[in-house]
């Protein structure tokens, strides 16, 4: 009997950890009808925005546009909305433009992966990361503005944006993971800043029509197959500071 009390309690206990995987704190309607689900965090006094309920049901599907208010009021308190959580928005492939407030710091990884319909997403000043694969497979966003308070762009955040053309990357950014902007096929230029010191493999593989690549003073390692599948690539700077090109760094750059 004893040990059929703890099975109970163990299978009561994992359905518990198990729900509140998929769970939401609170849900607010905003003020042009779009209900919104929020966890909290730090401490009760910030929300993220989450989803309702697992990686096919996220409650935002049906949305073309949405916009994610800087407060919300919640049983008289107004509450920030600081953070992105992880895959809010993954695989809504109605929505078309996103807006963010400027209180939000943080867009965890795969918030917006494979939002295939997804062509503008304005990022506030403000955000200090952007986690991995983030905008992977949004085939049709067009153009990205990283602000000026991220340091880092993480691996495989904006990998398979096929129509994307254009990527300010300003002074500040330290290091391009791997990945990056891998099969970026529409990505005609890129300037990479002087603040760059690491690029990581793979990191613009597949961008088939960048013509030009100035890599500046600084970065010391060009990894393997950075450029690799540059096809239509007439014109490379490598400074000096460059001490070693990896393997099939420019394979196929005809």
């Amino acid at each position: 009997m004893k040990h059929y009390n703890i099975t109970i309690m163990l299978i009561i206990l994992m359905s518990m950890v198990c729900s509140k995987l998929h769970a939401y704190d609170i849900a607010v309607e905003n003020d042009d009808g779009v209900t919104i689900y929020y966890n909290w965090i730090n401490n009760r006094t910030e929300l993220e925005v989450t989803y309702l309920e697992g990686t096919n049901n996220t409650g935002y599907e049906k949305n073309e546009l949405l916009s994610i208010p800087q407060n919300v009021t919640y049983n008289n308190q107004s509450y920030k909305v600081t953070k992105i959580g992880e895959r809010a928005f993954s695989n809504c492939s109605n929505l078309i433009s996103v807006n963010m407030p400027n209180s939000m710091t943080i867009i965890e990884k795969y918030a917006f992966s494979s939002c295939s319909n997804l062509k503008s997403v304005n990022i506030p000043e403000g955000i200090i990361g952007i986690g991995e694969y983030t905008f992977s497979n949004c085939s049709n966003l067009i153009s990205v503005n990283i602000p000026n308070s991220m340091t880092n762009i993480e691996k495989y955040t904006f990998s398979g944006c096929s129509s994307l053309i254009s990527v300010n990357i300003p002074e500040g950014i330290m290091s391009i993971g791997e990945y990056a902007f891998s099969w970026c096929s529409s990505l005609i230029s890129i300037t990479i800043p002087k603040s760059v010191t690491s690029i990581g493999k793979f990191a613009f593989s597949g961008c088939s029509s960048i013509t030009t690549i100035t890599i500046p003073e600084g970065v010391t390692l060009i990894t393997e197959s950075t450029f690799s599948g540059c096809s239509s690539l007439t014109s490379v700077t490598i400074p000096k500071s460059v001490t070693y090109i990896g393997k099939n760094a420019f394979g196929c750059c005809i």
